[in-house]
């Protein structure tokens, strides 16, 4: 299935509750040059459950979209996670510039790991709109949608 079990409580990534959430974010907003703040853990099936969430949601347009995590940078913050995300969000807005997956030398592209997740060098590119999805213990699931304010 879709949930992964960590530290005694599940985590559920690719469920039908964050591919709503993405679809609610479809019908506010159009899809052009975006960002997207993934959650790579470096674990295998919580990335591969992001990337089918991604791929379920966003369709062929999902090859369109730049990823990248800022995880592979600070590690896991736990309850401060969403915040720091969302402040990374705001940033690449404000300064155009998503920031890179760093440390990703080798992604699983047979395993499906076939997206662009931004690696190891950020890239200065014009960012309407980011989002960041949160996805965490319990099946606390949440999209936090940034737009720029003209």
């Amino acid at each position: 299935g879709n949930e992964v079990l960590d530290g005694g409580r599940f985590t559920i990534i690719a469920g039908v509750f964050s591919i709503l959430a993405v679809v609610c974010y479809l019908l506010c907003y159009t899809l052009t040059t975006e960002r997207v703040k993934a959650v790579p853990s470096a674990e295998a099936q919580q990335d591969n459950n992001v990337i089918k969430m991604l791929k379920n949601a966003f369709g062929d347009a999902a090859y369109k979209l730049h990823i990248s995590s800022t995880k592979s940078m600070t590690g896991h913050c736990l309850g401060n996670a969403g915040s720091l995300e969302a402040f990374v969000c705001v940033k690449a807005i404000e300064d155009n510039f998503i920031p890179p997956t760093i440390n990703l030398d080798n992604p699983d592209v047979e395993g499906g790991c076939d997206l662009d997740y931004t690696p190891n060098k950020g890239l200065a590119i014009d960012v309407p709109v980011a989002m960041s999805g949160n996805f965490g213990f319990g099946g606390h699931n949440g999209i936090l949608v940034f737009k720029r304010v003209k």
